[in-house]
């Protein structure tokens, strides 16, 4: 079969499979138990707490009829939190970063980086975060925001080039699941790992990610990407 895309449209479409099918081969993505209290150890620093969202989000909350937050002077009282996780290796090298916000049904992943012998892995993180203090059956949206990663936004300007959407400006983009531009997006380095977080969290055949859309910023190179979690059905 040719892929539009190439091998990251290959990628990707195996994940989806994964995810669609508990009978899917070739899976050998481990659940995640990484719970918060794994966190808590010596070799981990980790802060949670109560905090605005930045206001950058506000638009997203509000377009996807998540829960309002109650802004910066009434901090205790908002329904989101802000998380900030490293881990340490030897020698206190850090060889994980996790920093980004959870609340009722939504992730915001900022700022991500992981060395190639950490011992843990970013999904990992995401759902002992997340599992907290909020329903992981309830998750609904993951975002990450400010995509910068070469690999990512490659993908995204091969699919503009292709679609002529080069001079889209600030337009969301929207793309389904089974789409040759879902999978490539799904197949890249941002894409795998909430694919794999996905899997890790649910197992295969139960959650699936059913929807990418991609905000672009026509006055810098970064966007922020939206990934849709629904029930396999």
């Amino acid at each position: 079969m040719e892929y539009k895309y190439g091998p990251t449209e290959y990628a990707g479409q195996e994940l989806e499979q994964w995810m669609e099918s508990a009978n899917a081969p070739g899976c050998q993505i481990a659940r995640i138990d990484l719970t918060w209290a794994d966190i808590s150890t010596i070799d981990w620093s980790a802060t949670y707490s109560q905090g605005a969202l930045p206001s950058e989000f506000l638009p997203y909350i509000s377009e996807l009829n998540l829960p309002a937050d109650t802004g910066p002077d009434n901090v205790t009282s908002s329904p989101y939190r802000c998380v900030m996780v490293r881990k340490t290796a030897m020698r206190l090298r850090e060889c994980l970063r996790w920093i980004g916000h959870v609340g009722p049904g939504v992730i915001f992943l900022d700022v991500l980086s992981r060395t190639v012998d950490s011992p843990v892995y970013v999904n990992e993180v995401t759902k002992a975060i997340y599992e907290r203090e909020f329903d992981l059956r309830a998750l609904r949206y993951v975002f990450v925001t400010c995509v910068l990663n070469p690999n990512t936004a490659d993908a995204f300007k091969a699919i503009c080039q292709s679609n002529r959407l080069e001079n889209n400006g600030s337009k969301k983009l929207t793309w389904e699941a089974s789409s040759s531009e879902f999978r490539v997006l799904l197949g890249t380095r941002i894409g795998k790992s909430v694919g794999r977080f996905v899997l890790g969290a649910y197992g295969q055949g139960v959650k699936r990610i059913a929807r990418i859309a991609v905000y672009p910023d026509p006055f810098v190179e970064s966007f922020d990407m939206r990934f849709d979690i629904e029930d396999v059905v």
